[in-house]
């Protein structure tokens, strides 16, 4: 396995995260790539890395732009103790990386329930979470995407008002080893308190960096259904918290929300 400098100097400070990884100049999917490796015999913590992909997937079967050599496209593989509260791991996965790039790099991200990243009102990246039993153990595949260096006029027409980079954020370059390490360090730091089912600390990171909190929304939920009011944060649950103009609170499990304009 080939080792790359970025990637080595990433994962040089973390206990098991990233300590095994495969790196592939380009893919079809950091995913497909990880479920593969976890059938295989893949350790605990391994990393799927990409410089590109062309297949690339976000939440909701949404393809993820991924021009070469830009960008973050990796796929974590973790085996998930039995105490671990699954549900959360989207949440936790979201609150432990923005709070992570904001502590190392100074970025102003935020989060977007439930668990996009988002930085002065545009998509900087995204996690994919997909669950499979294997090898008589439950695995998680945590698919994360995050828009690095990527200027404003390579992205297509069609997403420049919806997305943008740390770049961008940053107004200069960032290196994509330091974005990784940022990561993968501040998922190992909340890792025992997330799997102990310790979870009001990052529900009070959350209701810190929540992007929609206060801010008019529509949210269509999986049945098609729209709801529009007002975010008032997330409860204990994680559950999206919708005041409607009616008055009537709504706690959504499930949902795609965006902001009126």
């Amino acid at each position: 396995m080939d080792k790359i400098g970025w990637i080595e100097r990433a994962t040089a400070r973390t206990q098991w995260l990233g300590r095994v990884y495969l790196w592939k100049d380009g893919t079809e999917s950091t995913q497909d790539d990880a479920r593969r490796w976890v059938v295989e015999g893949a350790p605990d913590g391994a990393l799927v890395l990409a410089g590109s992909q062309t297949k690339g997937r976000g939440r909701l079967c949404r393809t993820w732009f991924s021009p070469p050599r830009e960008n973050l496209y990796l796929t974590i593989l973790i085996r998930i103790p039995l105490s671990a509260p699954l549900g959360f791991l989207g949440l936790f996965i979201a609150v432990q990386s923005c709070r992570g790039l904001r502590q190392s790099l100074n970025l102003p991200l935020m989060i977007k329930w439930p668990n996009d990243l988002f930085g002065m009102g545009r998509k900087a990246g995204g996690i994919l979470i997909e669950v499979i039993q294997e090898r008589g153990d439950l695995w998680a595949l945590v698919g994360i995407g995050i828009n690095v260096n990527v200027t404003e006029d390579e992205f297509p027409l069609d997403l420049r008002d919806t997305v943008t980079s740390l770049r961008i954020l940053n107004g200069a370059p960032v290196d994509r080893g330091l974005v990784l390490e940022a990561i993968l360090l501040g998922i190992e730091e909340g890792w025992e308190n997330w799997t102990k089912g310790l979870l009001e600390p990052f529900i009070r990171v959350f209701n810190e960096l929540d992007y929609l909190k206060g801010r008019r929304i529509e949210v269509v939920l999986p049945d098609r259904t729209v709801l529009k009011g007002t975010a008032e944060g997330i409860s204990a649950g994680g559950q999206l918290i919708l005041r409607c103009d009616d008055g009537l609170r709504h706690y959504l499990s499930a949902g795609e929300a965006s902001v009126r304009r």
